[in-house]
């Protein structure tokens, strides 16, 4: 099967209390609003109308959009989604970024080593949208200090625990 996108966004609002406790409110709204008229009404309309109503101040929101496959494939026998690719990147500022990828596959790690193959062309594929690369011209990764990610240090596998399913 294919990915389908969902027919709503999610819009999640994070609020404060006066004793530094939070908590969200989510709402979904159709999907075939204009973007960007739709993040401009945001503070503007929503996080408005929400002061309007609350005691709490809002500190933040997020707008996801989902797509899900419904019948997705089978995944391979080797596939473990503990087994992580970790990237290590850094930042126009000097600041580091990880990005970790489940279940990387192990014909990507150099044998007797946990070391990802930088110079193999799948690994740069993924590599170039991380460092700087626009994606389809539009966008290009960032830090959570909003600074933009430059160079890949390394790459590793480890294993890190998941949620079971």
């Amino acid at each position: 099967m294919a990915l389908v996108e969902r027919s709503y966004q999610l819009l999640t609002i994070q609020m404060r209390d006066r004793d530094l406790n939070t908590s969200s409110v989510e709402m979904r709204f159709s999907a075939l609003a204009d973007l960007t008229d739709f993040l401009a009404a945001i503070p503007t309309v929503v996080v408005a109308a929400l002061a309007g109503i609350s005691d709490a101040v809002v500190v933040g929101w997020t707008l996801t959009r989902q797509a899900v496959d419904a019948a997705p494939a089978l995944a391979a026998e080797t596939s473990d989604v503990e087994r992580k690719g970790v990237f290590s990147l850094l930042t126009d500022n000097g600041h580091t970024v990880t990005v970790s990828v489940p279940s990387i596959k192990n014909t990507l790690v150099i044998d007797r080593t946990n070391q990802i193959n930088l110079a193999d062309a799948l690994v740069i594929a993924f590599t170039n949208i991380l460092t700087g690369v626009t994606l389809l011209d539009t966008a290009f990764m960032v830090s959570n200090r909003d600074e933009a990610v430059e160079t890949v240090i390394k790459g590793e596998k480890t294993h890190r625990g998941s949620s079971k399913g």
